[in-house]
């Protein structure tokens, strides 16, 4: 990456747009402390990564609602701009329009959106945080100086961390947890599994009994249905045999046909002779009789009522033997129901509940009552039976005179009638003694029938014996083939869950080998990975740092070099030294040796390539003019495209190609080229 130019309104102290632009070679910003120089190198970095973990009030200028920088760099020939903004909103400070343009083309993104884009042009490969600096920018570009004074004082677990992230091989670090945590997940699930599958021995002993069941249902069903196929063979077998015997009887029933006709001529005839010997005896009798009715109607005598009169007595009657049956009927359901009062004491149709001795006294009453009217009704009805009799007799009067010459005729016909009787019964005698010999005779010609009919009655026995039978075995299948049913579906479902339990078992066997794979083989391979690059690491950065030392500070006596956490150690003559007790220069010395071999290993480890950008900020506060001119060595070995300085030291004016001024006034920074630098 090269830096063209940057563009700040409202960052920090810089109020009024501010345009820099960055060329090629070494740049150094030149100020007092305070002037507002480091806030350009801060610009240059919110523009590519964002606020990180930075508080957004830090940029803002203070009492401006908004503020921006623009930033125009180039990579592998190619020309962005990307530009971030700053809004004030309340006691915050958030991004604000945010975009990238790459030729004519501009394009909005996210702040963090932004990051990913930027952090993908320059080929850094690390996680795209918004709330975290980017790493590699961070050892591998610019370190600002209090950075690496942290660095080199930090605890070694920290200071490790720290150089994980920036040679981007905290990813060994991040596998070695993931598989602790991964192994420990799958310790879980092996649990989980072993759980699931705890009774899996049982469910496939259940599935061999289930199985079991019903081959021996099939040995059954196969047998009753071998049995059904017999009884339903010789079911049919006495169907056919009794169908043979019924039409046989058929066949031979004609003599039996005949008895049932001769049964009934002969019960014919015998009624016809009873008949004839009733009539015969009826006619005698209806002669006697006729005979004293004529003798009866003559000595009737007339009635002294008219028929009229004897008519509407009787209808009165009729009514008012109507009404006391009324009122008796009445006045017995009314007994009834106090019949029940006196059992229950309570009324069926309100519920109201009475003394026996209230009850019994309307009782006894209604009893007197009833009796007085079934006495009118008695009466009553005497006198209606004797009107009856009187128009009884009125109407034998009527009809007696016209009956007379009838009953006459009548008597002439039945001694006539009587007379022919005695014939027909005469007769009838005959025809009887004839239909009792073709009747002997019939029954003896159906005897075979009798006994054949037997024979039926005997195979329709054994026919419902066999439909008995049938009917049961048929039950009995349907009773195995549903028991069969359910324990086929008990048999898939027993099916399903071993399979499905056998390969859960399966899967846990995998998953133990898993774990044991990645426990006893993947996690130490990973950490002898991470190990031995740490160590590859820490010999090119010793070899690096002790370079860069040896160009700035000329003394045989003292040397420098890095532990296997990175820790610096000085040695003077042969003895180690803190590195608090040594000079300001030295001190500074060993930051930038640091600094640069840092920055260089990095480089190369994150981006495969000699750096092409470097920003130094105060890299020689506390040199002497010596180191000074030394310094310029180091920036000739480093052989960078860009470097940017940033200090306080107007000596470095010398050592770089461009020199701008920074000054403070009146609280706003201006940037300004110096003079002997001017084109």
């Amino acid at each position: 990456m090269i830096l063209k130019s940057i563009t700040l309104r409202n960052i920090r102290s810089y109020r009024e747009p501010v345009t820099i632009d960055f060329e090629l070679g070494t740049t150094l910003f030149e100020g007092d402390v305070a002037a507002g120089k480091s806030t350009i190198l801060s610009a240059v970095e919110f523009a590519l990564f964002g606020l990180g973990d930075l508080n957004g009030s830090f940029l803002l200028r203070n009492g401006m609602e908004n503020g921006y920088v623009t930033l125009k760099f180039e990579v592998e020939g190619t020309e962005y701009l990307v530009h971030r903004g700053l809004t004030r909103k309340g006691e915050s400070v958030r991004s604000a329009d945010s975009f990238l343009q790459e030729g004519e083309e501009r394009k909005k993104y996210s702040a963090k959106e932004l990051k990913e884009k930027v952090l993908q042009l320059l080929r850094f490969n690390e996680p795209s945080n918004p709330k975290a600096q980017s790493v590699i920018y961070r050892y591998a570009i610019f370190t600002p100086q209090e950075a690496m004074r942290d660095i080199i004082e930090r605890d070694s677990g920290t200071r490790l961390e720290t150089l994980r992230k920036a040679y981007g091989i905290e990813q060994y670090r991040t596998a070695a947890q993931n598989t602790k945590t991964i192994s420990t997940e799958f310790r879980v699930k092996i649990g989980d599994l072993r759980g699931r599958t705890a009774d899996l021995d049982r469910e496939r002993q259940e599935l061999f009994r289930v199985r079991e069941r019903l081959e021996s249902l099939k040995s059954s069903l196969a047998e009753s249905k071998k049995k059904e196929e017999a009884v339903a063979g010789e079911l049919d077998s006495r169907r056919i045999a009794r169908q043979e015997m019924e039409k046989r009887k058929e066949e031979m029933g004609k003599a039996q046909e005949r008895i049932p006709l001769l049964v009934r001529q002969l019960h014919e005839a015998e009624d016809s002779r009873s008949s004839a010997a009733k009539e015969g005896e009826g006619a005698r009798k209806r002669v006697a009789t006729l005979s004293k009715d004529i003798e009866r109607l003559a000595a009737v005598e007339s009635p002294t009522k008219s028929a009229e009169e004897l008519d509407r007595e009787s209808e009165r009657l009729e009514k008012e033997i109507t009404s006391l049956r009324d009122e008796s009927s009445r006045l017995s359901e009314r007994l009834d129901n106090f019949r029940n009062l006196m059992e229950t004491g309570v009324c069926p149709t309100c519920g109201q509940e009475y003394e026996a001795d209230q009850i019994g006294e309307k009782k006894a009453h209604i009893d007197n009552e009833l009796g007085q009217i079934r006495g009118k009704l008695e009466a009553l009805e005497d006198e209606k039976r004797s009107v009856n009799r009187i128009i009884d007799l009125a109407k034998d009067f009527r009809v007696a005179h016209e009956k007379l010459k009838i009953l006459r005729d009548g008597l002439r016909e039945s001694r006539e009638r009587e007379e022919s009787s005695t014939k027909l019964l005469q007769r009838m005698e005959k025809d009887l003694t004839e239909l009792n010999e073709q009747l002997r005779q019939a029954n003896k010609e159906s005897e075979p029938i009798l006994r054949m009919e037997k024979d039926i009655q005997r195979i329709g026995d054994e026919i419902q014996r066999l439909e008995r039978e049938h009917s049961s075995i048929i039950k009995q299948l349907g009773g195995i083939e549903k028991e069969t049913g359910g324990l086929k579906g008990d048999e898939t479902k027993l099916e399903a869950a071993v399979k499905e339990k056998e390969g859960l078992q399966k899967l846990q066997s995998s998953l133990e080998e898993d774990r044991t794979w990645l426990s006893e083989y993947f996690a130490p391979t990973v950490e002898l990975i991470e190990k031995q690059t740490f160590a590859n690491r820490n010999q090119h950065f010793n070899q690096q740092f002790q370079r860069w030392f040896q160009i700035l500070v000329d003394d045989p006596d003292l040397r420098v070099r890095v532990k296997e956490d990175f820790a610096p150690v000085i040695e003077r003559e042969g003895y180690e030294q803190d590195y608090r007790q040594l000079s300001g220069g030295e001190r500074t010395s060993v930051a930038l040796a640091y600094r640069l071999a840092l920055n260089t290993t990095v480089q190369e480890a994150a981006l495969g390539q000699e750096p092409n950008l470097m920003i130094l900020d105060e890299p020689t506060d506390g040199f002497s003019k010596e180191q000074l001119g030394k310094f310029g060595d180091i920036l000739r070995e480093l052989r960078c495209p860009q470097v940017i300085l940033v200090s306080h030291e107007q000596e470095l004016e010398n050592l770089a190609d461009r020199v701008y001024r920074v000054e403070k006034a009146n609280g706003e920074s201006m940037v300004s080229v110096a003079e002997s630098h001017q084109k």
